[in-house]
């Protein structure tokens, strides 16, 4: 059963319902009076429940007695119900019986009861016809050819406001496509730009990443039109739409935010709002640094004094912090955003800007702390925010999981988040590069055929899920596993390290790759420009959280023959490995540490290399971490050999 119930309205059924259940309803119904079933089918178009008032008028040729007297008959017989909220509301007990009804009507009656309905609804609801919108769309819908489209364009454009309002994105988003589609894609006027406004939002609200250009896209008509009808606070409105999700990938962002500028005065609400996200998209979209226009923003809204001003800008510049990389900002950002998320009401800058305070509290170790902030991140994206918004609470949730080795529960955590955003990188890839290291190589290979077969390309201009899935294949391999590497790998990885249109993150985390990928053998490349290029390079907030940098530089210098540097590496690796207390990545640093070791076979390295790899055992049986515990073992083999 599928379909959309509104509250004494209109019900939107697909029901198959299966022969032998139709035969023993149609004998129900054919022992009640002809009266009886003429009042249900009326009922039954109206939708599962009905109200008495409306149903009265629209039969005809019965008085209020006799209508009673039918509901009565059909609440002996068990096909509808009394419903408590009011009296003279009334429900079919079974969906099926209100489809059975539905489907003995022919399509021309259909199209006209509709009708019918649709204009005693607007009768029954007065002055506050647009609160019920929703209800009365589906009968203008079911009834256009008799009706026409002005109504319908109406009250979809109502009912999708209605819904965006409640932050319901999936309901809004057949109400606005319904509304572009039946008026002209070529009209600049008002009417066209709300329409193409709410299709944008309804859109970034329910899209997938690599989806989000099509929200941009009617966006951007919509502020174009906007702007040519000098409705600047429009504009300024849709410029500022809060559900394109801060995502690598939509391209337009930028110079729409930096056109609005120039519709907003200086030191105001608006111009600090409109330079945060300018800020923001700058750097998805060019990789631009624009720390001054940051601060520009920040001095504004500390001026103004408003709290959720602060933490709107706050939210916007924190992309800066995370992907450029600027450690100071991000400990600025974080001291400044964490008393606010605790005092104003729940926003969707109040979910973004938890993503940078998560970052440096897991930097830090805080995990119990982190908590509290993921766990207030999850309950605002669940009031408040977009699919994208909540998957991305839940992958959060799972990292912080795995961070603590509860790897049982951090799979559930993803599988929570890809319910939610199926076709969300960081959530589908976090998932399977942890169940490869539990030793099942089935969901990232399955990852890698996808991305192999065209998709790869996209999704190297739509953020991290390239730069994971080529760490996590890399990695694999290295544990032995048989794993196919990411198309384009290495040559493109080379250009986009290499591309200064790329923010710094991007840009480090392909490096990160290639260094990996010529510390284990699968890149025969300049190892030692390598080396020193990752050595000068630091990931940021955001990467340092998903790629082990001083890990792939201590396996590089080893490489290269440098084991004095390898060693400070794996070292000061298990040092942070400590403060954030992050487990499988200790049982890997030790692992391949140990290694060094026994490549090295210094005075000492023998015995320090034992008790790297008693840890790395126990750690790795602990935790599930078959295939590195298969490594090491093997090369406990070769150590006692």
């Amino acid at each position: 059963t599928a379909g959309r119930t509104a509250k004494g309205g209109t019900t939107s059924w697909e029901i198959r319902i299966p022969e032998g259940v139709r035969e023993v309803i149609g004998r129900r119904l054919d022992r009640l009076s002809e009266r009886c079933n003429e009042v249900l089918t009326i009922a039954a178009v109206i939708g599962r429940q009905f109200r008495f008032d409306v149903l009265k008028m629209l039969v005809e040729g019965t008085t209020e007695g006799q209508l009673l007297d039918a509901l009565d008959e059909a609440l002996s017989a068990r096909i509808v119900e009394e419903l408590p909220d009011e009296v003279g509301f009334y429900q079919f007990t079974h969906a099926s019986m209100q489809e059975t009804l539905t489907e003995e009507l022919s399509h021309t009656r259909a199209v006209r009861t509709h009708a019918r309905i649709a204009e005693a609804l607007e009768a029954h609801y007065g002055e506050s016809v647009e609160e019920h919108a929703a209800e009365l769309v589906e009968h203008f819908a079911e009834a256009e050819t008799v009706l026409g489209t002005e109504k319908l364009i109406t009250y979809s454009v109502a009912a999708g406001h209605a819904a965006i309002a409640a932050h319901a994105y999936e309901a809004a988003l057949p109400h606005f496509e319904r509304a572009a589609a039946l008026t002209d894609s070529t009209a600049r006027e008002m009417g066209r730009a709300i329409i193409l406004e709410g299709l944008g939002r309804a859109l970034g609200g329910t899209s997938a990443r690599a989806e989000m250009q099509q929200a941009v896209d009617a966006l951007t008509q919509a502020f174009e039109i906007y702007v040519e009808l000098d409705e600047t606070e429009a504009a300024v409105r849709t410029a500022l739409a809060t559900e394109i999700s801060h995502v690598h990938g939509p391209v337009g962002m930028a110079d729409m935010l930096g056109d609005a500028i120039k519709l907003v005065a200086p030191g105001t609400a608006s111009m600090a709002r409109i330079l945060a996200q300018y800020v923001q998209w700058s750097s998805f979209e060019r990789g631009e640094n624009l720390i001054a226009e940051a601060n520009q923003a920040i001095e504004i809204s500390e001026s103004i004094g408003d709290p959720e001003l602060r933490l709107d800008v706050l939210a916007g510049i924190s992309v800066l912090s995370n992907l450029h990389p600027n450690y100071q900002l991000a400990e600025s950002i974080v001291s400044k955003a964490t008393p606010l998320i605790r005092s104003v009401g729940p926003s969707r800058s109040l979910t973004r800007v938890c993503d940078t305070i998560l970052y440096q509290f897991m930097a830090n170790g805080a995990l119990e702390t982190a908590d509290e902030v993921v766990q207030l991140q999850l309950d605002t994206a669940q009031r408040v925010g977009t699919n994208f918004e909540r998957a991305v609470a839940y992958q959060f949730k799972a990292h912080l999981a795995e961070i603590r080795g509860l790897l049982d529960e951090a799979i559930k955590q993803y599988k929570i988040g890809i319910e939610i955003a199926p076709h969300e990188p960081r959530v589908l890839i976090g998932k399977a590069i942890l169940e490869m290291n539990l030793g099942d190589a089935g969901p990232i290979n399955e990852y890698l055929i996808g991305f192999n077969r065209g998709a790869g390309i996209q999704e190297m201009r739509t953020g991290p899920g390239p730069y994971l899935l080529a760490y996590g294949s890399l990695w694999g391999r290295f544990l032995g596993m048989d794993i196919p590497l990411p198309t384009g790998f290495p040559a493109r990885y080379h250009d986009i390290a290499g591309d200064a249109t790329r923010e710094p993150g991007i840009r480090a985390a392909s490096l990160l790759n290639l260094a990996l990928a010529a510390a284990t053998g699968e890149l025969d490349d300049d190892a030692v420009g390598l080396y020193s290029r990752l050595l000068e390079t630091p990931l940021g907030l955001t990467w340092d959280a998903f790629l082990p940098r001083e890990l792939v530089l201590g396996m590089l210098a080893s490489r290269i023959g440098e084991h004095t540097a390898a060693e400070a590496h794996f070292e000061e690796f298990l040092r942070q490995c400590q403060i954030t207390q992050r487990r499988p990545w200790s049982a890997d640093g030790q692992a391949v540490y140990a290694e060094l070791l026994l490549e090295r076979d210094g005075p000492g390295d023998h015995d320090k290399a034992t008790n790297l790899q008693d840890e790395a055992i126990a750690m790795s049986t602990e935790l599930g971490m078959q295939p590195l515990l298969e490594r090491v073992l093997s090369q406990r083999k070769i150590l006692k050999a």
